[in-house]
């Protein structure tokens, strides 16, 4: 790491027998351990190094080791930061989005950032010791919160990992009136597809939120207007569908 020895555990294990290391050694720091060497038979095998005193204990993955007769396999393992970088955008323009950094199969946490819309930003990047992570991609544009988890990404040392994510939305405006008078109306809406509510919000008795916009991905949805002013109004339940880039409009009428 930077350039000097580092002390690390080693497992090796074989591919026909992943569950149960064949070997273990430890680096240390010094020349006389460092490589560590490993007598083997001729095979097929893989290692896991886990650099010891760094954050996190980052692990490395050395995959399709093959030992020969009397061959010697060198390899070496670079612990310095690997850096994640991630384009996100939504209908392919720079789109905001949270992007976590999770050690792999867990919800620990490595790092987090915002893609912003600016390039400035995005391409997100996210400087992290080597190993194994799952990238969280979470829109904060489309109100359904759109997530999307790409797993099992292998960061070598001083290596850089580049991924792309476009989210893809359509508009929904939802209007409340009685007459040619505006109607204050709360707002649920709800996928077809799943049942869940997945936005919220409220028309109020103004034009600048009456239709109000909700950006949301592409399918049906049921819009439940619940009348706030004026008083006496019953509630009403809209069916709804957004396209891909598209922009839908409906309207709750009351006489």
């Amino acid at each position: 790491m930077e350039g000097k020895l580092t002390d690390a555990n080693i497992k090796v294990f074989s591919l026909n027998n992943p569950q149960k290391a064949v070997m273990v050694g430890r680096t240390y720091t010094g020349p006389a351990t460092n490589p560590r060497v490993m007598a083997l038979p001729s095979g097929e095998y893989f290692a896991e190094v886990t650099a010891l005193g760094l954050e996190g204990q980052a692990m490395q993955i050395l995959e399709k080791l093959t030992i020969g007769g009397e061959d010697t396999l060198a390899k070496t393992v670079h612990f310095d930061q690997g850096v994640f970088e991630v384009l996100v955008t939504r209908n392919n323009a720079l789109s905001d989005a949270v992007v976590t950094l999770y050690k792999a199969g867990t919800a620990v946490v490595a790092a987090q950032t915002r893609s912003y819309t600016h390039s400035a930003h995005n391409p997100a990047r996210l400087s992290v010791p080597p190993g194994l992570y799952d990238v969280n991609i979470r829109s904060l544009e489309v109100n359904n919160k759109t997530t999307v988890t790409i797993k099992n990404q292998n960061l070598t040392g001083g290596g850089q990992i580049s991924l792309s994510q476009n989210f893809v939305s359509g508009e929904l405006k939802i209007g409340a009136k009685q007459g040619a008078g505006l109607v204050d109306a709360t707002i649920a809406i709800y996928s077809k597809k799943t049942g869940e509510q997945i936005a919220a919000g409220r028309t109020y008795q103004a034009t600048s939120s009456n239709p109000r916009t909700f950006v949301l991905e592409p399918g049906g949805y049921e819009v439940r207007l619940t009348p706030v002013k004026p008083a006496g109004l019953s509630p009403k339940i809209l069916s709804a569908a957004v396209a891909e880039k598209g922009i839908s409009i409906v309207t709750g009428e009351w006489k």
